[in-house]
């Protein structure tokens, strides 16, 4: 009896030991999810207190300090880009206290890369802090930009290192290491790294600088050095895929003769795939050689034949060559296959009738262009040049009107639209 009695004291201790603590760890998760909604809608006071309040309850230490980094390094990033927040502490205070709590994780978890990115933007912090203190001495600066950098740059770009090295194929921690050589002149690093980036992840898209127009050219070399490096190695991404993110990069940055070939290779590995076919058209149609535009927006349009865009390009390329009838054709094939109110496939259809002398159809794709889009100023614009190219003086006031009333009332700067005013009664 007594022996039963012990297995079943036992076991209710155990239970309500068991209940005591999935309370304690439900109610510190709920308060965590607070704390993460009032971060999301800006108020840090309340977020502070919350993830406060999860730790009192026996929170995970690991997850709530890191909240508790984040939210301090976001809101100090806020108010430099002035943001008007209201923080839970001073930033002589914030940034002291952030600094504590990640040393304290990367004590426990040294093998967490994440770990070590915090730490570096904290160390960014701490060095945006000594520059706004300190007079810059012009007479000891160096030709290496690197030996002008701050001791707290210095330790942000070890701790990126450090990050990068534990996780390598994490593209973000070399786009990050990218960013702080590009922001501290150091290009040669600062190239290697976004080398490294793009061929973990030779997807242009995740590395959004890369479309700048005024990336700088080491950038551009990189990168494209590291599609080169993601064709050698195994990849995530299709080799498809790869040799046509190589070409619209050249492309989009004005080097159409080297971007050929790597989108002639995309179709060579994937003979069925649509958008290598659209960008060699694109750029086949900027260097005038339309004709052979045209074969490529063909097989576009065999991939793709619900998609405008093949019939639009392969308008522009018979406008290019003369052949009013054809484009007419193609720029009515693509209105038809476009949702209602693509401007400019109206625009270019337009265009092309007025061209041929059908001034009253051309006026009806401008109208319906304008009609469709009754909030777009350029469909008015356009419309209102056609009516004055015709003299229509009363259409070009209605659109002049229609323009008005877009710009709040408050008229158009537009001289065409002022000379109307004195022109009719």
């Amino acid at each position: 009896m007594i022996k039963k009695t012990l297995i079943v004291s036992s076991f209710l201790v155990l239970l309500v030991a068991e209940s005591i603590y999935f309370g304690r760890d439900s109610m510190a998760g709920l308060l965590r999810v607070r704390a993460q909604r009032a971060f999301f809608r800006n108020d840090h006071r309340a977020a502070w207190s919350l993830y406060h309040r999860a730790l009192a309850w026996g929170g995970n230490p690991d997850t709530i300090e890191t909240d508790l980094i984040e939210l301090i390094t976001f809101g100090l990033d806020q108010s430099e880009a002035g943001v008007k927040i209201v923080p839970p502490l001073p930033p002589e205070q914030a940034l002291p206290l952030a600094r504590k709590l990640s040393l304290r994780r990367l004590r426990e978890k040294p093998f967490r890369a994440y770990n070590w990115s915090l730490a570096s933007d904290v160390s960014m912090h701490e060095a945006g802090r000594r520059r706004r203190a300190t007079v810059l001495d012009l007479t000891t600066l160096s030709d290496d930009p690197l030996e002008n950098v701050l001791p707290e740059e210095r330790k942000a770009i070890a701790e990126l290192e450090a990050a990068s090295s534990l996780e390598p194929v994490n593209f973000i921690y070399h786009d990050l290491l990218m960013d702080l050589y590009t922001e501290f002149g150091a290009m040669e690093k600062a190239s290697a790294s976004c080398r490294r980036s793009v061929a973990s992840f030779p997807y242009l898209d995740s590395h959004r600088y890369l479309w700048k127009p005024d990336l700088a050219p080491e950038l551009l070399e990189a990168a494209i050095g590291g599609f080169e490096d993601a064709l050698r190695e195994e990849s995530l991404v299709p080799r498809a895929i790869i040799f046509l993110e190589a070409g619209r990069l050249l492309s989009a940055h004005g080097q159409d003769a080297r971007a050929e070939p790597y989108l002639l290779r995309a179709i060579e590995e994937s003979p069925h795939s649509y958008d290598p076919y659209m960008e060699i058209a694109g750029i086949r149609l900027r260097r005038k050689d339309p004709a052979h535009a045209l074969e490529a927006l063909q097989h576009a349009s065999a991939i793709r034949p619900e998609d405008p865009w093949p019939d639009y390009y392969s308008g522009v390329a018979h406008m290019d060559l003369g052949q009013l009838d054809l484009a007419i054709v193609a720029f009515q094939a693509a209105r038809e296959k476009a949702p209602d109110g693509e401007v400019t496939i109206f625009h270019a259809l337009g265009a092309a009738l007025e061209a041929r002398g059908q001034v009253k159809e051309a006026e009806r794709q401008f109208v319906a262009a304008a009609n469709l889009n009754p909030n777009v100023a350029e469909a008015w614009s356009v419309l209102l040049e056609f009516h004055l190219r015709h003299r229509n003086l009363r259409g070009a006031q209605e659109d002049c009107s229609r323009l008005s009333r877009l710009n709040g009332g408050k008229g158009v700067t537009n001289n065409a639209c002022d000379s109307l005013e004195k022109t009719l009664p």
